[in-house]
């Protein structure tokens, strides 16, 4: 059931390919492509490690590949209106980039990914788990917070980032203590993070 679940996931994944696969601020060509994909399965990967339901896993993989997809719209905002955003700017304090994006824009990307969610009749789990990646609230929604993790450990690691690009999520601490059952728990999930990249890798290269 679980094969044939993951085989769905990489078919929606193809299909909204198109929507990813351009330019973006703070991206390499294809990169938020690419960051995209290593985020959801890597997220999934790390459900699994903690026992989480399929359903919830599945969840969190479709939120992982759309939990970025409000930085289209505002790409297409910052070009209509010839403005930029100084990235090295970014706060280094949670909720991060959204605070900047904000300043600039008046929205930030969660908010246009939630609001792309909405009309795309995403499951309203899903929803949830885009607009709350930045900031989880890890006591009380673990699905979050493993979001959360994965995006900040591949956003750490620069995957599909141009080099030097400043992390735009800020890791919160609360997120982490939610996961945390021992020791080995945080490498393992970097070790997940630095493979699914890696396989990410390999998908987007094969596809573009």
């Amino acid at each position: 059931m679980l094969g044939r679940q993951k085989f769905n996931m990489i078919v929606i994944s193809s299909a909204l390919q198109p929507y990813f696969d351009r330019f973006c601020y703070g991206y390499t060509a294809s990169g938020l492509w690419l960051h995209s994909i290593a985020v959801a399965t890597s997220a999934w990967s790390i459900a699994e490690e903690l026992d989480v339901a399929v359903e919830s896993g599945s969840q969190i993989y479709v939120a992982g590949l759309v939990h970025d997809i409000g930085k289209v719209v505002l790409t297409d905002l910052l070009r209509q209106r010839g403005e930029q955003i100084d990235l090295e700017r970014t706060p280094d304090e949670p909720p991060g980039l959204v605070e900047l994006e904000r300043e600039t824009l008046g929205i930030c990307h969660v908010e246009a990914g939630v609001l792309l969610a909405e009309r795309w009749n995403l499951e309203p789990a899903v929803v949830r788990l885009v607009e709350s990646h930045h900031l989880p609230d890890g006591s009380a929604d673990p699905d979050a917070a493993i979001l959360h993790l994965t995006d900040y450990l591949l956003a750490s690691l620069g995957v599909g980032y141009r080099e030097n690009t400043p992390v735009e999520t800020p890791l919160v601490p609360s997120a982490l203590d939610q996961l945390i059952d021992s020791p080995d728990f945080l490498p393992l999930c970097e070790q997940i993070a630095l493979r699914e990249s890696a396989r990410s890798l390999a998908i987007v290269e094969a596809l573009v």
